[in-house]
């Protein structure tokens, strides 16, 4: 079932070709079919895994400044010593992609990678299923079916050619959170978790739990409250691409990265900035954009931040600058490893980024960090947007975009709706990405060299090592992921604005902090007034004493 070593090229040509061997495997072919064999190993020694092991240790350990922001110093260590010492006997492809999976997201730093294809096996999957599925909340549902029935979509699922939906739900849910496995990408949240598990449900089922063995059909319980079971499909209608296939809409949008513009209404301001890595050209046209929406009065600002993934902390501070009220930090400072000169000379690595030359880094008393601290305070820009402001974000908005969302919930100057983002609000990782080819397996290694601090202030609402959590989290919907429907995230949002939308009530100055510290302050003032006053009297006393006992 697994080609452990690839012997064998085909090679197909003419128009109508019959021994093409796709058209025997009933495999329906991409329009643009790329198939390439990721490595030739069939196993590695122990000498090879263990020096791997090594060299992504002492990657980590000397240039990644928040190794241990999630992790104790003493676990991270632990484990590498366990990983090394477990190693005994060589593993074969698949074997070692998960121990290597099980080293690097130990970090929860979802920038720290490691880069390896998945082996091809019967170089495409053939599924012969007559639905796809995926979970949403607590169910298994019908994303998509080959069988022309509208009613089926968004069915509930009660069993899988015998397997009851629960245990189903449970093997997904494995896969997508297990260390182990191939869909747990690591980082910081469980949006992406529960993406992959409605998105690719039952791919991750097809490809992991039913492979190779016969398939029967499947059981469904329609909305009626019917039993459906339908059969496979026939071998010439078999189904083999990874995404759900009336779900590339919504992914396809990870490679739009066309900032809009536009009123929506008159009272609705519109600005998509799926990137913030755009140059002086670009910027201009947004602030003069936010220039006539502020002398316009418009009431409502939205900022779509979805799938927005990457940026420059410039172009951040000057957009935000058209909605701030009152002075503002970007971010409080930047840590850089103390060793990253040693270790680009002895690995010879290559960076994404090079570091601004302007970037003043400063060594820490410790001597492993530099940092650079933010000593600017930006000041708002001399027409401020004044209404109310609503920011979009959703399970892709990672990096500077996540960092955008925080600051306007930092400044209490907008309202979170959408899905939590994928990077921290507290600490987050930053380019320049570091990155590294293995010497054996050719895996290469992608880890962050820059930590960047936003905000140290920990409570319920920005818990340690979670994204920007929304005010208002919409769900998945089969709907919107077809593009069947509108758009849930921003229909919610205009609804809401149009319903009167949802004012950011500003803190009441008189809180009970501040109450108590007057309190106390006032007690001490006329405590030390009635010492003052005492001492004086006490004073006067003494003196008109001495002058009675001197005469």
């Amino acid at each position: 079932p697994l080609i452990q070593q690839p012997a064998i090229a085909i090679s197909t040509s003419g128009k109508n070709n019959v021994c093409d061997p796709y058209y025997f495997m009933g495999i329906r072919r991409h329009k643009r079919p790329n198939y390439t064999f990721s490595c030739s190993r069939k196993q590695f020694s122990v000498p090879e895994i263990q020096n791997e092991i090594d060299i992504i240790y002492n990657l980590l350990t000397d240039v990644n400044p928040n190794l241990y922001d999630y992790r104790r110093r003493e676990s991270f260590d632990s484990l590498y010593q366990i990983i090394r010492a477990k190693t005994t006997v060589p593993l074969v492809y698949q074997d070692y992609v998960q121990l290597l999976n099980k080293f690097v997201r130990f970090v929860r730093d979802p920038n720290v990678i490691v880069h390896c294809n998945p082996f091809p096996d019967s170089l495409r999957e053939l599924y012969l299923y007559p639905v796809l599925f995926g979970v949403l909340g607590d169910s298994l549902v019908v994303t998509h079916n080959f069988l022309n029935l509208r009613q089926l979509n968004g069915a509930s699922i009660l069993a899988v050619d015998g397997e009851p939906a629960p245990s189903i739900i449970s093997f997904i849910r494995s896969q997508t959170r297990g260390a182990l496995m191939p869909y747990n990408i690591g980082g910081y949240i469980p949006e992406l978790q529960l993406m992959n598990e409605f998105a690719r449900g039952g791919y991750i089922y097809y490809k992991w739990y039913r492979r190779n063995k016969i398939t029967h059909g499947i059981t469904l319980s329609l909305r009626n409250g019917e039993m459906g079971n339908y059969a496979q499909l026939p071998e010439e209608n078999g189904y083999s691409t990874d995404l759900n296939p009336n779900f590339q809409w919504y992914f396809d949008k990870l490679h739009d990265d066309t900032i809009r513009t536009k009123l929506l209404t008159p009272k609705i301001a519109y600005l998509a900035l799926p990137r913030l890595d755009f140059g002086s050209n670009e910027l201009r046209r947004i602030e003069n954009f936010l220039d006539s929406v502020a002398r316009l009065n418009t009431e409502n600002l939205v900022i779509d931040l979805r799938y927005n993934q990457r940026g420059d902390i410039k172009n951040i501070e000057a957009v935000f600058a058209h909605l701030a009220r009152k002075p503002f930090k970007s971010h409080l400072w930047r840590d850089v490893s103390a060793h990253l000169a040693d270790i680009r000379e002895r690995f010879k690595i290559s960076l994404t980024d090079e570091f601004k030359r302007n970037t003043n880094f400063e060594t820490t008393s410790d001597g492993k960090v530099l940092r650079a601290t933010n000593l600017t305070e930006c000041m708002p820009a001399p027409l401020p947007f004044k209404g109310d402001v609503y920011v979009l974000t959703n399970e892709f908005t990672q990096s500077l975009g996540s960092l955008f969302a925080a600051l306007v919930r930092k400044e209490e100057r907008g309202v979170i709706i959408g899905r939590e983002t994928n990077s921290p609000y507290h600490i987050l990782s930053t380019a320049p990405i570091m990155n590294y080819t293995l010497p054996h397996s050719q895996f290469k290694v992608s880890i962050p060299l820059v930590k960047m601090y936003f905000d140290t202030v920990q409570d319920l609402d920005h818990p340690l090592g979670r994204g920007v959590i929304p005010d208002h989290r919409i769900g998945y919907s089969i709907r919107e992921f077809s593009g069947q429907a509108s758009d849930s995230i921003l229909t919610f949002t205009t609804t809401l604005i149009e319903q009167g939308g949802i004012h950011v009530e500003k803190e009441s100055f008189w809180t009970l902090y501040k109450v108590l510290a007057l309190t106390w302050g006032v007690a001490v003032l006329v405590i030390a007034y009635f010492i003052a006053r005492c001492s004086r009297r006490l004073q006067t006393i003494r003196k008109e004493w001495l002058c009675k006992n001197t005469k």
